[in-house]
C-alpha cells in the first residue's frame, strides 16, 4: 500500500477512424492521496489497543478486588482466633490454677494444654494467611515490587 501504483506501456485506439499507437506513463499523485489505507490501519490499531486496555483494566480490577476479599476473609478469621486464643489461654490458667490445688485431674489439665496447643497452631496459620493476603494485596495494587 506504500509503494505507489505505477501503470505503462503501449496504447492502440483507433481515434477518427485512424489508428493511434503510442506510449503511455501513469503515476498517482501524492498531493490527491489521503493515504486511507494508513489511516484504516492506525485506526485498527488504536481500536485493539483500546481493547487491550480494557481487558487489561478488567483483569487489574478483577484480581485487586479478588485479592481485597480474601485479606478481609483472612483478616476476620486472624480477630477471631485471637479471641479464641485469649479465652484458650484464660481457661488453661484456670484449669492448671485447679489442678495445683487438687480439684481436677491430671488428665483435665493436659487435655486443656493439648486443647491449647491446637488454638495455638491454629492462630498462627490464621497469622500466616493474614499476613500473605496482606502482601499480596500489596503486590497486586502495585504499591510492592517483586
Amino acid at each position: 500500500m506504500a509503494i505507489p501504483n505505477l501503470e505503462f506501456g503501449i496504447i492502440a485506439n483507433p481515434q477518427n477512424t485512424q489508428p493511434y499507437f503510442g506510449w503511455y506513463f501513469q503515476m498517482p499523485i501524492p498531493i490527491f492521496d489521503r493515504n486511507k489505507a494508513n489511516i484504516g490501519k492506525a485506526k485498527s490499531q488504536i481500536l485493539q489497543s483500546e481493547l487491550k486496555k480494557n481487558a487489561l483494566d478488567q483483569d487489574i480490577t478483577t484480581q485487586i478486588n479478588f485479592t481485597y476479599q480474601e485479606y478481609i476473609i483472612n483478616k476476620s478469621n486472624f480477630e477471631r482466633y485471637n479471641d479464641i486464643r485469649k479465652n484458650s489461654y484464660a481457661i488453661l490458667k484456670e484449669i492448671k490454677l485447679e489442678y495445683l490445688k487438687g480439684k481436677t485431674t491430671l488428665v483435665d489439665y493436659l487435655q486443656a494444654k493439648q486443647t491449647w496447643n491446637e488454638t495455638e497452631h491454629e492462630y498462627d496459620i490464621s497469622n500466616y494467611k493474614f499476613r500473605k493476603s496482606y502482601l499480596d494485596l500489596l503486590l497486586v495494587s502495585g504499591i510492592l515490587s517483586q
